[in-house]
């Protein structure tokens, strides 16, 4: 009888010995931001010692979340990293304030995100050289009266 895969006896099971994982790296730039900024910094040490301390912020293995969403903090360059990504990317499609700022407001947030949302479309050459024409069609034409005489 030929031995088969169902009755082989099973090799015997090998050790892990360390479980790792990758950590992307725009997430240690956010983390790395928070030492910039003060108000971060002081709710970050805030937060390690007393968990609740602030409800709407949470702490997650070093992140500061914002209702769930990731805080960045007044990290400017950051900032307009993201809103450029959201925006335009091939995903984002230059879509104009509305669509860009629901999609970064699930994943992020930060004081004066709509106003720097708000900014980066209206200045984007790009949505401005592509933006439709907003003024009333012309309608019907009407001819002029024909003259009576000349000049």
């Amino acid at each position: 009888m030929a031995a088969d895969a169902l009755s082989r006896h099973p090799a015997p099971p090998a050790q892990l010995n360390a479980i790792s994982y990758s950590t992307p790296e725009w997430l240690s730039e956010v983390v790395a931001g928070y030492d910039s900024d003060p108000a971060s910094s002081k709710l970050l040490q805030q937060l390690a010692v007393a968990p609740s301390s602030h409800p709407p912020f949470t702490l997650v293995s070093g992140v500061l979340r914002y209702r769930g969403r990731i805080w960045i903090g007044c990290n400017h360059k950051l900032q307009q990293q993201i809103i450029q990504a959201f925006h335009d990317s091939p995903l984002g499609g230059h879509s104009g304030f509305p669509v860009t700022y629901a999609r970064i407001s699930k994943l992020f947030a930060w004081k004066g995100l709509k106003f720097d949302v708000r900014e980066f479309v209206r200045v984007c050459t790009t949505c401005l050289q592509a933006k439709p024409d907003r003024c009333r069609y012309p309608g019907l034409l009407s001819p002029l009266p024909v003259p009576t005489k000349s000049w």
